[in-house]
């Protein structure tokens, strides 16, 4: 299989498109290379992906009303497709599978996730270019989406997301760690072209979370741009890099304290 789409739409949609709606891009790599990543059995990720796009389906329209899933290892999806059949939602859902990882692993995952990114919403129908589009890492569930979401209506942005610029963050490193979270971010569709599109073709090395951070940065003075989540994401899956629980106690401890940081020291991106 190289390139395949489909397009769903739910049995209980209303015609009558939301205006306060926002849309999903679920980024999923099927089959990755075997020494790529820690969790790679392709049962276990197909598994990780059809719980992950459950969840999202039967989220409230009001906060979701559009799913694009982009997978970038040509991978057989009738899986995922014959679940957004069955489960009864209210959702347009795209799915589209292309071979795009055959890079070399050392260019990194975000190497291969902004291909993908770019690939999936050129080839989509689902959003429009003042539209913000909510990104996740497709095989996590973003438990508190719906109330991220209602707390981002209150301002104007083209782009939000979590940069972190202290060593504790991600890796447990005591090094000097300024990234940008690619787990969860979201963006105005057009603010997206101008920022991140066709920026992996320029940048076969170091295109990493680091490089993310400065060029997030470097877009400030011309975006609308807000580099802190208004409340602490709540990620729920398996960490592929390491095979962690993301609600495992030492990570519900770390996002402890981290909700409590945003509130007291917002200045402090934990």
């Amino acid at each position: 299989m190289t390139d395949f789409s489909c397009h769903i739409d739910g049995s209980r949609r209303d015609e009558a498109r939301s205006s306060v709606s926002h849309g999903l891009i679920m980024t999923a790599s099927l089959v990755p290379p075997q020494m790529a990543v820690a969790r790679n059995d392709p049962a276990d990720r197909l598994n990780d992906y059809i719980d992950a796009l459950r969840f999202y389906l039967a989220l409230p329209n009001v906060a979701i009303d559009r799913i694009l899933f982009v997978d970038n290892t040509s991978s057989d999806l009738t899986s995922l497709i014959q679940l957004a059949r069955d489960f009864p939602h209210d959702k347009r859902v795209e799915f589209l599978t292309f071979d795009g990882n055959k890079h070399p692993i050392q260019r990194g995952k975000a190497y291969g996730e902004f291909k993908l990114m770019d690939h999936g919403l050129a080839m989509s129908t689902l959003f429009q270019a003042d539209d913000i589009v909510w990104k996740t890492t497709g095989r996590l569930k973003f438990l508190n989406l719906p109330e991220m979401i209602d707390r981002s209506r209150r301002v104007q942005f083209d782009l939000m997301c979590d940069l972190h610029n202290l060593p504790w963050v991600g890796s447990g490193s005591w090094t000097d760690r300024r990234n940008m979270d690619l787990r969860a971010f979201a963006f105005r569709r057009e603010a997206y072209d101008n920022v991140f599109r066709d920026q992996w073709r320029a940048h076969d090395s170091g295109f990493d979370a680091s490089f993310m951070y400065q060029l997030v940065l470097r877009h400030s003075s011309d975006l609308r741009l807000i580099t802190r989540f208004p409340l602490q994401p709540r990620l729920q899956g398996i960490s592929g890099r390491h095979q962690r629980d993301y609600r495992s106690k030492s990570q519900a401890t770390k996002d402890a304290v981290r909700s409590v940081a945003r509130r007291l020291t917002p200045w402090l991106w934990l």
